[in-house]
């Protein structure tokens, strides 16, 4: 039973022993089949025929079925990768040709006429930064009248079209240079960037460029309030009186005869006398002062002269005899007439004279900055001496105030009867009577 036992061990160890050398037989076979057939046969002599057992011809079957299966896979996973890198380099290629699509379109002739315009209105703008720049250090002065300025004021609608024609064209200058790339690209970083820092300062340059094309023209329908009057220094007459609104002077008087207060000898044609005028009551020659009146205001409402009127200053006895020199007739101004009567009233009283005209109730009506005036006819029924000032009563249109200047030059006339009238005529520069 011993020996028996030992023996059935011995077998299996055996058997044991054997499969494990075909084992390694098989895998060696296999090993060896494999370089002999990537070996490269050698010129003049034939390949040797490997023979192998049919467990060995099974098992190198199986591992080249292995080895082919592997090699396929190999094979699906490159194909595959390819066909992924192509996808990639297919949609990386449709990208790029998107992205690069705007700068294709900058080649048309819209976009390089928009380019011009942006760079032309960046040169005109660094010219004026320039000019600017220099008045201010001090290389160049101020200049007193711009040429744009006076075209403006002298054709403001057409400046107002042309200023609007450049708004508007570099407005869509801007939307050609930038509104493809808005188009392209994903998500709204792009266009908010390009919103806040293009398309707001630009509306924001439109938009002041209207108001100071708006402001410099100044329309009638622009409120006060953002197209004030120009404040222009008025020029007035150093002789005359104004105020903020009105201004009145003496332009002429106009007097057939004036009094000789002495000698008349001791005049001649260089120095005749000319301050006291002499009215015949039965002649027709007559007695007027004329005033001019400008109106001094800068908005868009006038005035109206409400009254002209004559203050009496002083009433001096008339000379006797009253010698008066002949003057040759000049202008006849009538062009605004009023009349006074004078019929003896005291110092200190005012005489209001009509507006001689055949309107009822007329008067005189000034525009700003309009300039008129206004002839003052002094008669008299009686013989007389008069000194007097003139005062003119306005009010601006829009207003219920009444407003007075007075002429500070005292005027004198002298009203006589043919007794007391004692004529002399300029001849050879000399007054002589007349016969």
């Amino acid at each position: 039973m011993h020996r028996k036992s030992e023996g059935a061990t011995s077998s299996s160890s055996e058997s044991q022993r054997k499969t494990t050398s075909k084992k390694k037989n098989q895998v060696t076979a296999t090993s060896e089949y494999r370089r002999k057939k990537e070996r490269t046969p050698v010129e003049g002599k034939e390949p040797s025929i490997v023979t192998a057992s049919e467990d060995e011809m099974s098992s190198l079957s199986q591992g080249e079925h292995a080895v082919d299966t592997a090699g396929k896979g190999k094979n699906e996973i490159s194909t595959t990768s390819k066909d992924e890198r192509l996808a990639d380099t297919t949609a990386k290629g449709e990208r790029d040709i998107s992205t690069s699509s705007p700068t294709e379109s900058q080649k048309s002739s819209f976009h390089v006429l928009a380019n011009s315009w942006r760079q032309g209105l960046a040169g005109l703008a660094s010219i004026i930064e320039g000019l600017i720049v220099s008045v201010v250090l001090g290389f160049s002065p101020w200049p007193e009248s711009s040429p744009v300025t006076t075209f403006i004021s002298q054709r403001p609608t057409v400046a107002l079209v042309m200023g609007g024609t450049l708004v508007a064209v570099t407005f869509i200058s801007l939307l050609i240079l930038y509104w493809p790339k808005l188009g392209n690209v994903s998500g709204n970083s792009y266009g908010l960037h390009w919103l806040f820092s293009t398309a707001m300062p630009v509306v924001g340059y439109m938009l002041f460029a209207i108001l100071l094309v708006v402001v410099l023209i100044r329309p009638a329908w622009c409120p006060t309030s953002i197209c004030p009057a120009p404040q222009l220094v008025p020029i007035t007459n150093p002789q005359g009186i104004h105020d903020d609104n009105l201004e009145i002077y003496l332009t002429a008087i106009q007097s057939a005869s004036y009094v000789i207060p002495d000698d008349p000898a001791r005049y001649s044609l260089g120095n005749l006398p000319t301050s006291i005028s002499a009215v015949r009551k039965d002649s027709q020659a007559p007695y007027r002062v004329v005033l001019g009146v400008h109106s001094l205001q800068q908005g868009h409402y006038g005035m109206i002269i409400e009254e002209v009127a004559l203050v009496v200053t002083q009433v001096p006895p008339v000379p006797s005899p009253l010698n008066v020199w002949i003057n040759s007739p000049g202008l006849d101004y009538h062009s605004n007439p009023y009349k006074v009567i004078y019929k003896g009233q005291a110092v200190g009283t005012t005489l209001a004279a009509t507006y001689d005209t055949s309107i009822p109730n007329g008067y005189v009506q000034l525009a700003p900055g309009e300039a008129d005036e206004l002839d003052i006819q002094v008669v008299s029924p009686e013989i007389a001496r008069l000194q007097f000032q003139v005062e003119v009563t306005y009010r601006v249109t829009n207003e219920s105030q009444l407003h007075t200047l007075m002429l500070p030059k005292v005027f004198e006339v002298v009203f006589s009867d043919v007794s007391n009238w004692h004529a002399r005529y300029l001849k050879d520069g000399h007054l002589v009577p007349s016969v």
